[in-house]
């Protein structure tokens, strides 16, 4: 069996869970058997793992669809709250910078408060590159920009500019601290009010 095959079925088994690893396991020693390239056999029990998790636990694919709905409209209020604020003068461009920054905390602590193990790690880790990706995307198809200006030398993360100029690695990176705080913090809020229930 190819190392491609072998981390296509890596990736089946995370996704299928504890309850299907057996069937994964069939399926894998089923495609060690097989003479020639194994890597559609293990394609085919990928798709059929997504398929089946997402028939077992419905709501992850509605959630997958809505909460990065919904945060695009929360962090757009956060946004537009922020940037009249600072245009009044309320509030400085490190504040403003900064509450854009921390806006997605609180609903991805819920989100983590309210799913648990390779489900939930699977929603956020996908949200979170949702995300990342919904601006450049959606400059790229409204706007004809190419996401390549992202690297650019005069790039802009958090483009209302207030003055800060954070570059496109750094804001990931601070996205990516706040985002997975965020969820380590919920999670280990569900534990603790797990035991105490």
């Amino acid at each position: 069996m190819s190392r491609l095959a072998a981390l296509i079925f890596r990736a089946a088994r995370q996704i299928a869970g504890r309850k299907r690893s057996e069937w994964i396991d069939a399926m894998e020693a089923e495609a060690a058997t097989l003479r020639g390239n194994s890597a559609p056999w293990a394609w085919g029990c990928l798709w059929s793992a997504i398929r089946d998790r997402a028939a077992r636990d419905w709501w992850i694919a509605t959630t997958l669809f809505l909460f990065p709905i919904i945060l695009v409209a929360w962090r757009g209020y956060v946004f537009f709250s922020t940037a009249s604020l600072l245009n009044k003068g309320v509030i400085t461009d490190l504040a403003a910078v900064g509450f854009w920054i921390v806006s997605p905390f609180p609903l991805v602590l819920l989100l983590a408060l309210l799913t648990r193990g390779t489900s939930g790690n699977t929603l956020i880790i996908t949200s979170f590159l949702a995300m990342e990706c919904f601006n450049p995307v959606m400059m790229w198809i409204y706007l004809d920009v190419s996401p390549l200006v992202w690297l650019g030398p005069n790039a802009n993360w958090y483009k209302a500019d207030p003055g800060i100029t954070i570059k496109p690695l750094a804001g990931i990176l601070l996205d990516g601290v706040v985002w997975f705080t965020a969820a380590w913090i919920g999670s280990r809020l569900r534990i603790k009010l797990a035991k105490l229930g």
